[in-house]
């Protein structure tokens, strides 16, 4: 039976992170909103409603498939970059475009392979540094005059989430764990704020986005790995807790450690 109370839920959850991430890309910078979006957004929700729709341990195998599905994430971020450089119009159409395509045609070829937890863990940090790599020449840039978002603007950014969420959720049941794993991996919260920054303020915006989104990816993996250990142990919501206490442990080593190296190359250039 149709459940109008949980969509309502998943609606009202998702509208929460995307407004806060897609604040953050206009009030503090397109490289935290970056690697927030990196971080256990998206993700999260849908394997917590699969856990609360299908079971904890269909929510768990499928967290293994999600860590391997950060590899169809980085391609959909990687194609709709390139389709919005090599475009000479309709460049939000065409990255659109390149992106889903770039992630489809991943996570098909994911699909056909068997993955065990230690291969899930180190097939996305190869492809993490490897796309850091690739995404290292995009200029950061920080948006000086923004623009006030109207609340039909607000709305359709979670809608937008919202739908993609209860979409893969609804099918998750009927397509299996694989499956279901890999299509948590969709950038759920990430596709919207793209689009929002790039419709609003050009490509140049989203692209700086998109240039940190890997610094996010390894909490979103930590993520993954304590949900599907956890689960069976520790039940939903304690499971989530420690999840969600090891991604931001994550962050809050990445953000000393980036102080560090600030501080260490302010000292190189004052000698």
């Amino acid at each position: 039976m149709f459940d109008t109370s949980l969509l309502l839920y998943k609606f009202i959850l998702t509208a929460i992170i995307v407004i806060s991430l897609s604040f953050v890309a206009e009030y503090i910078s397109p490289k935290w909103a970056g690697i927030f979006s990196g971080l256990p957004t998206g993700t999260a929700i849908i394997l917590y409603f699969y856990a609360l729709e299908n079971g904890l341990e269909f929510a768990g195998e499928s967290a293994i498939y999600n860590m391997v599905g950060l590899v169809a994430m980085q391609m959909f971020i990687f194609c709709y970059y390139l389709s919005g450089l090599v475009a000479k119009k309709f460049k939000i159409i065409l990255s659109i475009c390149g992106g889903i395509i770039g992630y489809a045609v991943t996570i098909i070829l994911l699909s056909r392979f068997s993955f065990t937890p230690t291969l899930a863990v180190i097939i996305p940090l190869i492809s993490i540094f490897i796309f850091k790599m690739l995404f290292q020449k995009i200029d950061a840039s920080k948006i000086d005059v923004k623009i006030k978002p109207t609340w039909k603007v607000i709305l359709g950014r979670a809608g937008l989430a919202a739908l993609t969420i209860s979409l893969i959720t609804g099918i998750a049941e009927l397509v299996g764990h694989t499956w279901a794993g890999l299509l948590s991996a969709f950038p759920t919260t990430l596709f919207p704020l793209l689009l929002i920054i790039h419709f609003s303020y050009g490509e140049h915006y989203a692209h700086s986005i998109i240039k940190h989104v890997p610094d996010g990816l390894v909490g979103l993996l930590i993520y993954s790995l304590t949900i599907y250990l956890s689960y069976p142990r520790f039940g939903l919501y304690l499971g989530i807790i420690l999840a969600f206490s090891g991604a931001f442990v994550y962050l809050l080593i990445y953000q000393l450690v980036a102080l560090r190296l600030r501080n260490l190359r302010g000292r190189m250039i004052l000698t």
